[in-house]
């Protein structure tokens, strides 16, 4: 199929190109006519399947990320249970919108369908995670235990996967095995030296174990208009307000002299505000 934009009639030249592409389109043999693009390394490759993909790729664009994990999870499934790059879109929306079972399942078909050492080290930190964050929200050891084991089969795959240490920590103090969590922690901060934010993390969790099971904040860092780097463990012991607005937003617009006065009306205490556009 040839799609022309005709500029207008009154362009009497465009016009005339036009006409002459359309009535020259039969001699145009299908072995010459323009290829769909190939598909990217991971994406499905099956015809149904890149169909199914792209709606789920639309159904990104209006957020209906339900609909998109179902998708993509059904585009891989016609592709023979092996489009990574479906499963690992599934994977990220299903853990965005709190779906952890959805996302233990994807994770799950993310390790069969994978086939080398470090692929399948991220398939089981995954699941791990996804576990871990089932046993958050329904504070049940044995989604710790579960995600411990996925953890050392992780490492066991890639050693240098150093967050799964960290990850291991976390699940083993919630377990209460405390001097356990310690050591994970400590080989963490050994073996690791490119998350700044998680070190500093680790370290209070090695001082205050209780912290690690505590609700918390994540760990993260940012730089102030004046520069300043500022992480969130560094703020310990003081009252912190995020706000996070954007110019597009009446309402965050309006809240902005309040949030001021706010920060004003604390001086000199141990408060802080971080307000992120």
């Amino acid at each position: 199929v040839i799609m022309l934009r005709v500029p207008g009639f009154a362009h009497t030249r465009s016009f005339a190109i036009g006409v002459l592409l359309l009535t020259s389109v039969s001699c145009v043999h299908a072995a010459d006519a323009p290829k769909a693009a190939a598909p990217k390394a991971g994406e499905p490759t099956d015809p149904k399947a890149r169909k199914t993909y792209a709606g789920a790729i639309d159904w990104l664009k209006h957020r209906d990320y339900s609909a998109a994990v179902s998708e993509f999870r059904k585009a891989n499934k016609q592709d023979g249970g092996h489009c990574v790059e479906c499963l690992h879109r599934a994977y990220s929306l299903a853990m965005r919108i709190n779906a952890f079972k959805d996302a233990e399942d994807i994770a799950r078909d993310w390790i069969a369908a994978v086939e080398t050492d470090a692929d399948k080290a991220d398939g089981h930190y995954a699941l791990a995670i996804s576990l871990q964050r089932q046993g958050f929200t329904t504070k049940k050891d044995k989604c710790f235990s579960e995600s411990c084991n996925e953890l050392k089969a992780a490492l066991q795959f890639d050693p240098k996967l150093t967050p799964a240490y960290y990850a291991r920590g976390v699940s083993l103090a919630h377990l209460h095995q405390d001097d356990q969590a310690r050591a994970e922690f400590a080989a963490f901060l050994d073996k690791d030296n490119e998350n700044p934010d998680m070190r500093q993390r680790a370290g209070r969790y090695m001082e205050r174990m209780e912290l690690a099971r505590a609700t918390m904040a994540p760990p993260f860092s940012l730089t102030t208009l004046d520069g300043r780097q500022i992480s969130m463990d560094s703020l310990a012991g003081k009252v912190v307000l995020i706000d996070f607005w954007a110019t597009w937003c009446g309402p965050c617009r309006e809240a902005l002299p309040h949030i001021q006065k706010i920060a004003q009306r604390f001086a000199g205490q141990p408060f802080v505000v971080l307000s992120i556009s």
